[in-house]
């Protein structure tokens, strides 16, 4: 069984890896000539004004994952959403020592990281509550009130208030009690 089946077939053979010998394995395991690719931070590609986030741990093991396993993917034609699955379980069946590896990895980067962008702060974009609600044009109050007019409804809040739309269209509020 070579390394590389290993890492795609999941599987822990007890020959690769003794408590004794794991730490030297580890070097051995993975090529020493990626780690160099894995630790720098990558150019900004999409806008020049962004600063790309520096990668956690699994981003790095998974980087890892499909540079070492690239030709068999390629072979197989696997999607990248299988082999984001395939480096997920290999993932969760890494020593302790092998996640500690790939930790270490992610420390380096985010040194590398800070001494490429000095000023770099992580700062997200507020999420939309959909697509269709980004796409929507915001409608006029007479546009709003047509709607309203076309559809009367009823609401109850906690059976106790009613509320609804008059046929005017403004909003009244009744209480159950005043309508007894």
């Amino acid at each position: 069984m070579t390394q590389r089946e290993f890492i795609i077939n999941n599987e822990v053979d007890s020959s690769l890896f003794t408590q004794e010998q794991e730490s030297h394995q580890l070097l051995t395991t993975y090529e020493l000539s990626l780690i160099s690719e894995l630790i720098t931070p990558k150019e900004k590609k999409r806008n020049n004004n962004k600063v790309p986030r520096p990668p956690n741990c699994f981003i790095i093991f998974r980087n890892y994952f499909v540079i070492t396993n690239k030709d068999q993917c390629d072979q197989e034609k696997i999607s990248m959403r299988m082999i984001s699955t395939l480096a997920s379980e290999a993932w969760k069946s890494l020593s302790p020592d092998g996640k500690s590896f790939f930790r270490t990895l992610a420390d380096m980067y985010l040194q590398n990281h800070k001494i490429k962008y000095p000023g770099y702060k992580f700062s997200p974009k507020k999420k939309r509550s959909s697509k269709s609600s980004a796409k929507k044009e915001k409608k006029t109050p007479d546009e709003t009130k047509e709607m309203i007019k076309k559809h009367m409804f009823t609401w109850n809040i906690n059976e106790r208030q009613t509320c609804s739309f008059s046929d005017e269209s403004q909003f009244v509020l009744f209480s159950n009690d005043s309508l007894k």
